[in-house]
């Protein structure tokens, strides 16, 4: 039972390493997108977002079978969400800016309709780079 019990909690330490790096990463990708404006950072934050989001979520899991308090990781995972919300409010008010989306009349903070817009808009936005036309 010891071993079992000292396992999982080398396992949460572990996740929350993890967790840890994509913090610093998703600041790196948001670094990158406002220094060079370049889409690809976008996908990147996105990736190491949900990446950090299913490690929260075992972390979770993980804990809660251990009988350890999760509040700080829920909130931590919360702040996250937050985050990622203004930095997608970010993206689209520069794919307003410089891509003239006239479809989108105001940012959205939903995931979803973020990812289906992006793709749609990414040959676009690329083709106008390809043209100096947009940094």
């Amino acid at each position: 039972y010891k071993e079992h019990k000292l396992f999982n909690l080398n396992s949460a330490f572990n996740h929350v390493e993890v967790i840890e790096i994509a913090v610093l990463n998703l600041r790196k990708h948001e670094k990158d997108f406002l220094q060079r404006k370049d889409l690809k950072y976008v996908e990147k934050f996105q990736d190491t977002f949900t990446e950090a989001l299913d490690e929260g979520s075992h972390l979770v899991e993980l804990l809660e079978h251990l009988d350890i308090e999760t509040e700080n990781v829920l909130k931590l995972l919360s702040i996250m969400k937050q985050y990622n919300d203004k930095f997608n409010s970010i993206v689209f008010t520069y794919l307003n800016y410089h891509c003239a989306i006239s479809n989108i009349t105001e940012a959205t903070t939903d995931e979803d309709e973020i990812r289906r817009n992006y793709e749609g808009h990414k040959y676009y936005c690329e083709k106008q780079r390809k043209n100096n036309k947009i940094k």
